[in-house]
């Protein structure tokens, strides 16, 4: 079995009446590709996470948290299209596929706001 590659994090900033987002977008995963790059959450209030996509056939993603970087631990397991409030203080967060088939493929987007 091939090496799963880590996915890519896309970053974007947005800021709308004073308050500045943060967006995280890992695109493609899949079994294969299962690991999100780490992203480094901004330490502000309101978070949370959208999955999306085809789960295939018993299809399930997992948001996971770190302090270290290092040690993972699961967040929220989603087997269905979610959007997910994050209450948990983690300094990193980022998806893993859990388990899936051929047509198992998702987006992943996590939302961070400061409010001033």
């Amino acid at each position: 079995m091939a090496e799963s590659k880590l996915v890519k994090v896309t970053l974007s900033e947005y800021e709308r009446l004073g308050d500045k987002m943060k967006f995280a977008v890992w695109e493609g995963l899949t079994p294969l590709n299962h690991t999100g790059e780490a992203f480094e959450v901004p330490p502000w209030a309101g978070r949370g996470v959208e999955v999306r996509g085809n789960f295939g056939a018993g299809g399930a993603c997992d948001i996971e948290g770190s302090l270290s970087g290092e040690h993972w631990y699961p967040l929220h397991e989603v087997d269905g299209e979610s959007l997910l409030k994050v209450n948990e203080s983690v300094r990193y967060v980022r998806p893993r596929v859990l388990r899936g088939d051929k047509d198992t493929k998702l987006t992943v987007m996590a939302m961070f706001r400061r409010i001033v």
